[in-house]
């Protein structure tokens, strides 16, 4: 009896384990792509036959496993070629963006097979598990190659006879930059670092002159795969100009003008705007994809602008994805130039503007003020701010070691007769280290000690729910302001503001939330921690912080960061605003956790099996 009944014993822990394992090995799950759509075939480099595709995501593993291409007839079949598939690490062949260390992300580069046109579903099988199709659309288009060893006169795009180079400055009349592109129609660059062309006011690493792409057909320049290229200009990077539905991939792009000094006394001030620093321009339906984007080693992005920057309808339904955006900037850098700055203003009241979407990029040591930065205002007492619809999606991004707040979200209608932009705003799944960092750049206009900055005339509701916040201020930069974990300075005073699921762990004690205007928010189910005890849960750090937790979350940070299995914030999170996965791609069962992290993933967490009775010896 008592060997039937440990035998029981025996199936249940099984039986449990299994299911633990299975729920630990999770399907491969793609995150993003390059490109949408291209066509099947074309290539040309004896190796695939359509559009090389790099995809981003979770859970590919270590060992090539298989790609599949449903197309609209429904056949299916394999990559015609797949040039890697690794860890998303930066390192060649894979593109220069590390995403491995943030995000735990991998990468694969393969060649859609000749299918029929029309919507289709690629799919990832890593060790035997299949991936949720994710879109994509075949259709019409030209393939072009470029390559140092190339030319612009005689060649015409084909692997076998490149271009030479992009840059489509006005001189440049045979260059593909300059209107010899056409919607539909891919680059792919092979190690090739752009030109640069200036005049006595512009210098520009690549212009884009007059290309006309679609959200359904995006003209795509992207490194190909195992060669990188760059693009290093001092003021302007890539820049479109009266061009549409760009898409710029695995490229390095590096800028800055200013000698980075060694004397920490010393000031810049904004300049001329037409010195502004701009590593890349967007462009409207464009997507900003997997590059690496800096400074000049030795120099300093400085100005009116950012490393990633839009104005006008430029900003309009763009996409900006896994980009690694390091060092822009120093100390002396201005408080007017930012790490990214998105914005709509004009003078001409332009026709509305998409929302743009900021996701799973990848922000480090970075000395512009504020890091995601969206911002507008109305430029004459007269004219109203541009319109921007929709919602913006801020997720998934990792930031650390950043200059003023890590995530600001604000507009001004200097007149005051109406709303900047008439949008949503989603701030979720965002992992924030060490930001509303100083120094101050001038000091009549103080600092940014915070780590996430929302308000100003926008019509539309704020939810900032699954967000880590870890460390907030220094001790430069609370010399000149309040730090806060939250800044909310709502002037619109219609707008609903939901705080809900978040971890903020300041490690120093300062106030969780400055509001300076917001009426009524609503803040549910946060976790708030200052690393002292927890009766301090009454002081005025925690003033009207009310219906959430005042514990530590026990955060561990190793390889990537996770929470101890004792944390208060696992299986608690309620509210009308969670997410059912997490920062690393994990599904979260409901209740679901506080903050966008889990419990971390390993054999080690499994129960021990129960133990023989001591009579009945070993049964196995």
């Amino acid at each position: 009896m008592k060997r039937l009944i440990y035998s029981y014993l025996l199936t249940i822990f099984f039986l449990f384990n299994l299911n633990s394992i299975a729920l630990a090995q999770e399907a491969p799950l793609i995150a993003f792509s390059d490109i949408i759509s291209g066509p099947s075939t074309g290539l040309g480099d004896g190796l695939g036959e359509g559009a090389i595709v790099t995809l981003w995501g979770y859970r590919f593993g270590d060992r090539q496993g298989e790609v599949f291409i449903t197309d609209s007839s429904g056949s299916r079949k394999p990559a015609a070629h797949i040039y890697y598939w690794k860890k998303a690490n930066g390192k060649s062949p894979s593109g220069p963006s590390d995403l491995y260390t943030s995000h735990q992300l991998y990468e694969i580069a393969f060649s859609i097979p000749e299918s029929q046109e029309g919507s289709a579903k690629i799919e990832v099988i890593s060790e035997n598990m299949k991936s949720p199709p994710y879109p994509f659309t075949i259709r019409s288009g030209k393939i072009y190659h470029v390559k140092v060893s190339g030319d612009n006169e005689s060649g015409d795009g084909s692997f076998s006879n490149p271009w030479a180079f992009v840059n489509g400055w006005p001189s440049n009349s045979s260059a593909a930059g300059n209107k010899n592109l056409t919607a539909g129609d891919l680059v792919y660059t092979h190690n090739v670092r752009e030109p640069v062309y200036k005049d006595s006011t512009r210098e520009v690493g690549m212009y884009l002159r007059a290309l006309e792409g679609t959200i359904d057909s995006q003209i795509a320049i992207i490194s190909y795969p195992g060669l990188p290229s760059e693009v290093v200009s001092a003021k302007w990077g890539i820049s479109p100009y009266l061009s549409t539905g760009i898409v710029i991939s695995k490229y390095k792009v590096l800028g800055g003008m200013l000698d980075d000094p060694l004397d920490d006394s010393e000031t810049f001030g904004a300049g001329n705007t037409s010195d502004s620093t701009i590593q890349i321009r967007t462009s409207s339906n464009g997507r900003i994809i997997g590059n690496f984007i800096s400074d000049i080693p030795g120099k300093c992005s400085n100005g009116w602008a950012g490393s990633i920057y839009s104005t006008r309808l430029d900003g309009s339904n763009v996409k900006v994805y896994g980009n690694f955006i390091y060092d822009i900037g120093c100390n002396q850098t201005s408080h007017f130039h930012h790490t990214t700055y998105m914005s709509k203003r004009t003078s001409s009241n332009e026709p509305e503007s998409i929302a743009w979407e900021f996701g799973w990029n990848r922000l480090e040591n970075n000395k512009s003020v504020f890091g995601i930065h969206f911002y507008d205002q109305s430029p004459f007492s007269s004219i109203n701010c541009d319109p921007v619809t929709g919602t913006f999606n801020v997720h998934n991004n990792f930031i650390k070691n950043q200059r003023g707040s890590a995530i600001n979200i604000y507009t001004s209608d200097y007149d005051d007769i109406g709303y900047c932009w008439n949008a949503d705003s989603k701030i979720y799944n965002n992992i924030i280290i060490n930001s509303g960092l100083g120094p101050v750049a001038e000091i009549n206009n103080g600092t940014q000690p915070y780590a996430i900055s929302i308000g100003g005339d926008i019509k539309g509701h704020y939810m900032i729910f699954n967000n880590l916040i870890f460390g907030v201020s220094d001790e430069s930069s609370r010399k000149y302001e309040t730090p806060a974990a939250f800044r909310l300075r709502n002037e619109s005073k219609d707008n609903d503001v939901y705080i809900e699921n978040n971890i903020v762990n300041t490690d120093h004690p300062i106030k969780m939330v400055k509001n300076e205007s917001v009426t009524n928010p609503i803040y549910n189910n946060n976790i708030w921690f200052t690393g002292m005890e927890e009766s301090a849960s009454t002081s005025v750090y925690f003033e009207g912080v009310d219906n959430s937790l005042v514990f530590d979350p026990l955060i561990i940070m190793e390889d990537h960061l996770y929470l101890d299995p004792a944390s208060p914030a696992l299986s608690t999170a309620g509210g009308s605003h969670k997410h059912q996965s997490n920062f690393y791609g994990e599904q979260v069962q409901d209740p679901g956790n506080i903050g966008p992290v889990g419990p971390k993933n390993s054999d080690e967490n499994l129960p021990s099996p129960p133990s023989a009775p001591e009579d009945l010896g070993i049964l196995l």
